[in-house]
Order: structure tokens, then sequence, then C-alpha cells
């Protein structure tokens, strides 16, 4: 059971335990301002408006103002001196349980004062109901009393208006009562269901018998279906077949009427034609002998064209004749090209080889000054063989210099007729 959810609990949005906590109370016109919260709170919950302070804006703004600093611990505005709460420190822990107002009267604590009492339901019930008091703010708009002292500043009006909180309490008891005697109707009700269910399950087998009746009619009809269906079908494809025949006739149709008009076109232009066959001849006439004219430069023309055209194929022939001794000489001149570098190949072998061998001789030369005996001999030697070898030599550097000129040429030649 949660209690905040009664509606006697709640007067312009808030409930009392709120409108006590944060101080909102006066001694003597209590009950009347209770009563005309709850009135005003009917009225904004029919019209979605509230506004107890009606059009002194400027009070409601200060007394906005005033709740804000008592929320925030800036300021206050004078109740801790007379004993009304402070929403900066109403229900906390830590404060003091003997407060008592300016008369010597102590003052009501929810969080304390409930304990023992005969509606008293614990401490952690009312901490809960609390809570579920705040979370109903988000959902309704909540109003406030504005702050009026009485000469005796005490809060002996708070008892009865909890007990028009607990009246609430009691209108939820009854409902509570209501609800477990609907939910013993529907308890009977369910034991009523559970005997039909007897019923039906004793009349299984006949419902069975029934379904196995009706799934064979389900299965025939089914077969009838399957063949009208199949008529169907048949009928479908002999109309398709129809319709492809009309529209085949159609288009001939079409073509025949298209043929008859072009017919009936032709007539016309022929029924004109043998009405002005005059005019029509002589301009006949002299299309013709234009045409003859032109006939006439064309076929000038194309004399002209066939004498260049026959120039032009003289020409070709000639190209191509020339072309072929170009690729007879490019072979030839290819052919000595590959010979000489052959030759200038080999000979740059045996120049090589001479080389190498003049090297040696002149390292055992070298190595011969060394001793007398082999000195001379190797002079012997060269004695013997120094005319032929400077006359070979200067023959194969003229042979050379001739391959060299010779390869040049046909690189220019190839150059040429490339």
């Amino acid at each position: 059971m949660t209690f905040p959810s009664c509606p006697l609990a709640r007067y312009g949005g808030k409930s009392l335990v709120e409108i006590y906590s944060e101080g909102h109370f006066d001694k003597k016109e209590q009950v009347s301002q209770l009563r005309k919260l709850r009135s005003m709170g009917q009225e904004a919950a029919r019209s979605g408006k509230v506004d107890l302070w009606g059009k002194n804006a400027a009070a409601q703004r200060r007394e906005e103002a005033l709740r804000q600093k008592r929320l925030e611990g800036d300021g206050d505005d004078g109740r801790a001196s007379s004993g009304m709460f402070n929403a900066a420190t109403a229900g906390m822990p830590g404060r003091s349980e003997g407060t008592v107002t300016a008369s010597g009267r102590k003052m009501f604590d929810p969080t304390t004062d409930l304990q023992g009492s005969k509606f008293g339901r614990g401490k952690d019930d009312l901490a809960r109901m609390i809570e579920g008091n705040k979370a109903m703010k988000s959902r309704n708009r909540f109003c406030e009393v504005g702050p009026k002292r009485d000469s005796y500043g005490g809060t002996s009006g708070a008892k009865q208006a909890f007990v028009e909180f607990w009246l609430g309490w009691a209108e939820l008891k009854d409902e509570n009562d209501r609800l477990r005697v609907s939910l013993a109707e529907e308890a009977q009700r369910c034991t009523e269901l559970e005997q039909e269910l007897a019923e039906a399950k004793t009349d299984r087998s006949a419902m069975a018998a029934l379904l196995e009746t009706k799934a064979d009619e389900i299965e025939k009809n089914h077969r009838a279906l399957r063949k009208m269906d199949e008529r169907n079908r048949d009928i479908s494809e002999s109309f398709e077949q129809a319709d492809r025949e009309v529209h085949s006739l159609r288009g001939e149709c079409k073509k025949l009427t298209d043929l008859l008009e072009r017919r009936d076109s032709e007539i016309e232009e022929l029924r004109e034609a043998k009405a002005h066959s005059g005019e029509v001849s002589e301009k006949l006439a002299r299309d013709l002998a234009a045409r003859d004219q032109q006939l006439a430069h064309a076929m000038e023309n194309l004399a002209a064209q066939k004498t260049t055209f026959d120039k032009a194929t003289r020409d070709v022939e000639i190209l191509r004749k020339l072309n072929e001794q170009k690729d007879v000489k490019i072979a030839a001149l290819t052919k000595e090209k590959s010979r000489l570098i052959e030759r200038l190949t080999q000979l740059r072998a045996t120049t090589a080889a001479k080389k190498a061998r003049t090297q040696r001789e002149g390292r055992a030369e070298r190595e011969a000054v060394r001793d007398p005996g082999v000195l001379n001999a190797v002079k012997t030697a060269g004695r013997r063989a120094s005319a032929p070898v400077k006359v070979d030599r200067c023959g194969e550097g003229e042979e050379l210099g001739e391959l060299r000129r010779t390869l040049a040429e046909a690189n220019r030649e190839w150059e040429d007729l490339s």
C-alpha cells in the first residue's frame, strides 16, 4: 500500500507531510487553508492550472525566492525564531528532536512524532511515503501556502491536518476491501471457468470426431477446388489463346485500314495529277532537263576522278616497287653489317690476344734483365721475329680501318633508308 496515492493526502499537488516539512502552515487558519488547498487542487486538476495567490503575483514571486533561499541554505526568513521548520534542516538527520516553538511547546516532526501512534507505520514506511510524494512532484503541479505566523507560533493545528490525511488512508483501506471482494469474485469466476474447462475436456472425443468429419469435408473441398482450379486454368488458357487471336486480328485489321487509307490517298493524288496533267508534264520536263544537266556534270566529275584515280594507282605501284627495292637493299645492308660486325669482333679478339702476348713478352723481358743469359736469348728471338710482326701489325691496322669505314657507310645508308 502506498499512502501518497490517496487523493485526500495531496493538496494542490503536494502532500501534507511536505507542507509541514517546508513550514508552510498556520496555526489558526490551518483547517480553512487546507480546505482551500483541497478545493483549489481539484480545480487545478480539472483546469491544469494552479494559482493559490490569485492576482498577487508579486507576493508569489517573493515567497518563491524565500523558499529557494531556504532550500539552498543562503538565508532565513525568520521562521526559526518562531519555531517554524527550515527547509534546509527539516526532517534531516542531526536535527534536534526537542525543537520547541516560541510558546514553549514541542514542534511536530513527521519523522519522529508518528512513532508509537495508532496511525504510525514505522519510520521506514514514512520515509517511503515522503519519497513517493517527492516522485509525484514531476507529474503534478504543486502550490504552496503563504507563510502566515500567528501570535502563538505553535503547531497545534497540524494534528487536525494529520487526521484529515489519515481519513484518506481510511478511504484507501475501503478501496482495498473492495478490491479484495472483487478478487474473491474473480476467484469464483476462475472456478467456473475451470468447471467449463472440465466439461470441455469431457466433450473432447466428440470434438475430435467432429474435427475428423470436418477434415474429410475440407479434403473433399480441396479436391473439388483443385479440379475447379484445373478447369479454370484450361479456361484461362483458352481465353488467353482467344485474346492473342483477337489481338492478331486487330493488328491485321489495322494494317488493312492503313493500306486502304494509303490507297485512298494515292487515288486522290492520281485524281489531282490527272486534273493538272499539263502542269505536271511541264514540271516533269523541266525536272528531267535539270537532272540531265546534273548527270552531265556528274559524268564529267566522274571522268576527272577516274583520271585522278588512275594516276594515284600508278603512283602507288611505283611506290610499292620502290619500297620493295628499299626492302631488298635494307636486307643486303643488314647482312653486310652483320658480317662486318662479326669480322670486327674477330679482329678485336685477335688484337686483344696479340696485346696480351706483347704484355707477357714485356713482363718476360723485365724479368730476364736480371739474368744475362736469358736476356741474350730473348734479344736473339726478338730480332728473328721482329720484322714479320711489325708488317703483320700494319696490315691488321689497315684492315681494321677499312672495316670501320665500311661499317660507318653502311650505318649512314641504313639511316637514310629508314
